[in-house]
Formats: structure tokens, sequence, C-alpha cells
């Protein structure tokens, strides 16, 4: 926090953005209790807290059509000129608005900080990864009277001047924060009691592709990262972009996740995981903004379109194959097919209407109820399979519409693993005999048909090959797989919602997992090729449980 001498220089355009000293940044975390007020009547101010929001148009941002929106859910304090002191907390409401104590007869700040829940505890907070994780603020100094106020409004602009950014874009940080409150509303639709974890969201101007590479879930840290480079790329108005990588913060925390994560785009052949994974951050992007349209802009001005989908549009031909392989890129495999699945699956709620009539119009909670239910629980994979079975089981009036959509995506018959006419895993013995020969018939082999088996083994569709095995008796059962040439990593996940863990990383010699399992219970896991410098992606001998 600035001294008072620095601070009066920043209040002299009354608004600007700031960085609150004394907020934390890991937000949930108590805050410490607010001092007692002066020794004078308290009196009650009130107000709206607005930002600039600037709209997706077809060529980018339109900065032509920016409008003020209420900032939602937002924590407001009432602090002492040095913002070191704390007297009162509240929250705004749905309108933005907020009624708050403040001493009387005295100089204060008035300020709007970018979190969201119990004003002493947020959940969710928004904050400068670039200048030591603190929260950002929009303030406003006021000398009360001894009479209470209305009228006391905060604002957040934008910054634009009218052809590049001239002041600070104090309105961003409430952009974000907008999104994460539309997305925990979306929950409560489906769940009044959800709580909400700690949640970090990490935006600066600087974060450029070079800094956070690009807008992301971290798995590590459970942190968002938002780019916000202008002329490069700027993610704060990009509202499904956010709501995305906001939706692989759900499967973290509310439901889960196998993916393997990497590069990915229409059109590719991925692993079920991955292709699972991204296609439903784009749906649920679509759901949380009651919007099918998910643009992603970018370059200089922020004038440029880098990624248009319509969530309700058959973006792929439905003879469209691989090119070289004459599998169709409809499919299990395809975040696209995926996306489009769950989003008609979805929609029909007023503000997301049934555009192409499929007959299916579930909304979201029974979704909600399969994602953190079965899904979260399910010894296998997730998948679109595991995702869609579990949903026909509970809906089994709608079963048969599903299916129809299935089918139009090019996904046959399936249980939550697999197409029973594309089979995935390898079933395994268990009394140790040595496995040789995939679910077809043929070698154990790991292809690269659709994508590089790299250093992190790949995240293309059987750059891995699945495997299951049911332990016929309660004790430690060691998996053991045997590499012709080349070191092979091993991943296990199991019932309970384990997610797949690696063994190591060597270039040499057998890889063993022990794992306790129950008589009846159902070991899933995966080998994939791991490279050497000098040579292509090798297969495994032998797999065997023993």
């Amino acid at each position: 926090m600035p001294t008072p001498r620095s601070l009066v220089a920043l209040l002299l355009g009354t608004l600007a953005l700031l960085v609150m000293a004394g907020c934390g940044s890991g937000g949930g975390a108590s805050a410490p209790a607010a001092p007692a007020f002066p020794a004078t009547a308290p009196v009650t101010l009130s107000g709206l807290v607005t930002y600039d929001h600037v709209p997706t148009s077809g060529s980018g941002l339109n900065y032509a059509a920016t409008a003020a929106r209420p900032v939602r859910g937002a924590v407001v304090e009432i602090r002492n000129t040095a913002g070191t002191a704390v007297y009162a907390r509240a929250s705004t409401n749905a309108s933005g608005f907020y009624s708050i104590l403040a001493p009387g007869s005295a100089s204060i700040l008035v300020v709007a900080l970018s979190a969201l829940g119990d004003p002493a505890a947020p959940n969710t907070r928004v904050v400068d990864n670039t200048s030591s994780g603190l929260t950002y603020g929009v303030y406003q100094a006021k000398t009360t009277s001894t009479v209470s106020e209305g009228g006391v409004n905060l604002h957040a602009s934008s910054g634009w001047g009218g052809s590049s950014y001239t002041t600070a874009r104090v309105a961003a940080p409430f952009a974000i924060l907008d999104v994460v409150y539309r997305a925990q509303a979306l929950l409560r639709s489906a769940d009044a009691a959800v709580t909400f974890p700690a949640l970090r969201v990490n935006w600066s101007p600087a974060n450029d592709t070079t800094l956070i590479g690009t807008s992301h879930f971290d798995p590590n840290n459970g942190q968002l990262y938002i780019l916000g480079k202008a002329n490069e790329d700027t993610d704060e108005y990009d509202d499904h972009v956010i709501a995305h990588e906001w939706g692989h913060w759900f499967e973290a925390n509310f439901s889960r996740s196998d993916s393997l994560g990497g590069s990915h785009g229409p059109g590719d052949i991925l692993d079920e995981t991955v292709a699972f994974g991204e296609g439903f951050g784009n749906a649920l992007s679509g759901m949380i903004m009651s919007d099918p349209l998910y643009r992603d802009t970018a370059g200089v001005g922020q004038s440029a379109i880098q990624v248009n989908l319509n969530l309700e549009a058959d973006a792929i031909s439905d003879t469209a194959d691989y090119g070289s392989d004459p599998r169709l890129l409809d499919g299990a495999w395809s975040e696209v097919s995926v996306q489009e699945l769950l989003w008609d699956i979805y929609d029909g709620p007023s503000t997301t209407p049934d555009a192409d009539a499929d007959d299916v119009e579930l909304g979201f909670t029974p979704l909600y109820q399969v994602l953190v239910g079965p899904q979260r629980t399910f010894e296998g994979f997730t998948s679109i399979y595991s995702c869609l079975h579990f949903l026909k089981l509970a809906n089994p009036g709608r079963s048969a519409a599903i299916a129809t959509l299935e089918a139009n995506e090019n996904i046959g018959a399936h249980d939550a693993y697999e197409e029973s006419g594309r089979r995935r895993y390898t079933v395994l013995p268990s009394n140790g005999t040595v496995v040789t020969l995939d679910v077809d018939g043929g070698a154990l082999t790991t292809y690269n048909s659709y994508g590089t088996i790299n250093n992190f083994g790949g995240n293309r569709l059987y750059n891995r090959l699945l495997f299951r095995v049911v332990a016929p008796s309660s004790r430690i059962w060691r998996i053991r797989v045997t590499p012709t040439t080349f070191t092979h990593d091993l991943f296990l996940t199991r019932g309970g919602g384990q997610l797949p863990q690696t063994i190591d990383l060597t270039f040499a010699g057998s890889e063993t997992r022990d794992v306790t399992a129950s008589a009846g219970q159902t070991l899933v896991f995966s080998v994939g090729s791991l490279p050497t410098p000098a040579a292509t992606p090798a297969n495994p001998s032998g797999v065997a449980p023993f």
C-alpha cells in the first residue's frame, strides 16, 4: 500500500486501480478482525459498484459497445485512508448494490475488491501474479458526515482510450470475477448447498505467452492463469475462455478429470480423456454464459478472432476423416463431438433455446449430478463414454434420444469404459499369466498414427494402451510391464477417484506397481511409450498382474 503522501497523488482521479495490501492471495483464508470504529456514531453508506464490459463481435473486441455492468457478489470494505485498517465489510448484491456501516465524521476509503464469497473469507480472488499476488480493487476516498448517505458509487473503467489502452485497466479483474460469479450461480442452480473451495485467479497486463503460456488451469497448484497482454492476447473479456478454464477447476474440485493434457484442437484424434476434458470445458462455458458462441479474441487492438465456435452447430462434416486414415473425425476422440453432445443434452432453458430441435433438453442438474457422483468415483478413465453411460442410467426415459445424438457424432453402443465395436481395454487374467496380445488379438503396440509420442507420452488416440483386471481376492496385487527395448510409463487409476499416477521415467527395465485391492474391485491402468533420443517408440512385450 502506498504511503499517505503517494496515496493523495493516486486519489487525484478519485477512482484508480489499486492492489490492496493486507488482502491476502490464497483465497478463503480468514481475514483479520475489523478494528473498532473511531469514537463517532457510525453511518450507513450505500451505492452501486459497476465495471466496463467490452463485448465481442465477429471482428474482435467491440469497444464502441462498451457498457457498464454490475459488480455482483464482490467484497466491499471501509478502510482508513492509509488502507491499513478495515472497519467493516459487506458484499454487493446481484444488482451491484451495497450497504455498509462506516465511521461518522471520518476520512475513509470505500473499496470494492475483486473477490467473491464471505466478506471475511472470500472463496475467489482475482490477483496480480506479477506483483506479489495482491488482490485488485477499485476505491473512492470519502469524508463522511453525521448522516447516512446513498449514491456512493464505484466504477471500474476499461482504460481504453479510443485506439489503445491509455489508463489502468481497472475493469479487467472485475470482468473475470463476473464469469466466476456466473459459474457459481450455475452450480447453485443444481445444488443450493454447494460450497466453493479457495480459488486464486492470476491476471496481469503483463501476462503474455512467454510468462504464462496461455490462459490455463494449473492442476499442480489449483489456480487459473489468464492472459492480459494488450495487442497480443487479452482474455479478460473472452468470457468463454475464462469459463472453460474454470471448468477444468470444477473437474479438479467437484468431479474428476483423467485428461493427459497437452496441445489439442478441432480435428485432432485425441485420447478419449483429453477429448472429454476439453469438450466439456467448451460446453460448460456455453452453459455458464447462456450462449453457444465461443470466441477468443487476440491481435493488435484485440481486433482478431482466433477461435470461433458454435456449440449448437455441427462443426465437422459427418464424412470427414483423418486423411491418411479412414477414421472419421467425429467420435469419442473428438473434443468437438464431446462439446456438441453435452451442449445438445443441456440446451433448452429459456436463456439457451434448443436451436437444432434435437429433442433432448435435460438442463444442467442431471449432468451435474453425474459429474459429482458416479463420474467422480468411476474405476475407469473418465471420458464421454462414462459420462453419458451414467447419464442414461439416471435418465432412462431420455436414453434412446441421447443414443441418437451419440450416433450422430459417430459414437456407437457403449458401457462406461468403451464402445462395444471399438474396444480400448485389454482385459487381463488375474493369475499372473503374461499377456502379449491386445484386445483385438494384435501385438501390444503403442501408435503415433494420430500424433507424436513424445517425452510426456503423447495425448493422441492409441499413444497408450488401456488395461483392466478384476481382483479375485483382497490382497496386494503387483502389476508388471516389460518393454522390448524402451521404458514404458505406467499409470494407474482406481475406484474412489484416484487420478493416474506416474511410476517412473527411466529408460530401462520393467516397471511395477503394487496396489492394494479388495475382492471384485476393478483395477484400471494404461501403458504408454517414452522414446529414447535415438529411437522411435517401442512396444511392451508383456503385461501381467501377479
